[in-house]
């Protein structure tokens, strides 16, 4: 039988391969993750607006993000705000709370992917310098390779 199950065929070694029920079909990428993505966006509040932002995507990986949280550790902030903002330019609107409570955070969770640039920013506004920002991100990060 010729196809991906005759080892002397020439594509049988490139890629992975599947059986769809009629014939075989190259895979596509596999969907899986090179390490976990967890990143602290705490710190010190500024009076006025506290923000933070993860570190960029690189070109060789994307990230999924499955969960971002802020709060205010300290006072109960005017607002809290988060947003993946894109390398284009644009802003993906993720969650945002006009009159969190003291110490209560600001939960976003979901399954949001990342590509090269992106970043997730967090913020929340009314702080006082000596606030304790809490926040951070987790996920995984998928390396790409061709």
């Amino acid at each position: 039988m010729p196809g991906i199950t005759n080892p002397a065929e020439a594509f049988f070694k490139d890629g992975t391969w599947g059986w769809d029920g009629t014939q075989w079909r190259k895979l596509p990428l596999v969907w899986g993750y090179s390490k976990i993505w967890d990143e602290n966006l705490g710190g010190a509040g500024p009076t006025g607006t506290y923000s933070a932002t993860t570190s960029a995507i690189p070109a060789d990986e994307v990230w999924v993000l499955q969960a971002v949280s802020l709060r205010n550790y300290t006072r109960a902030p005017a607002s809290i705000q988060i947003y993946i903002a894109r390398a284009s330019g644009g802003v993906v609107f993720l969650g945002f709370d006009s009159a969190p409570a003291l110490a209560v955070p600001l939960l976003v969770t979901g399954t949001f992917v990342l590509r090269t640039g992106d970043t997730v920013w967090v913020a929340a506004t009314s702080c006082v310098v000596g606030d304790t920002m809490q926040g951070g991100v987790v996920g995984y990060k998928m390396a790409i390779a061709e």
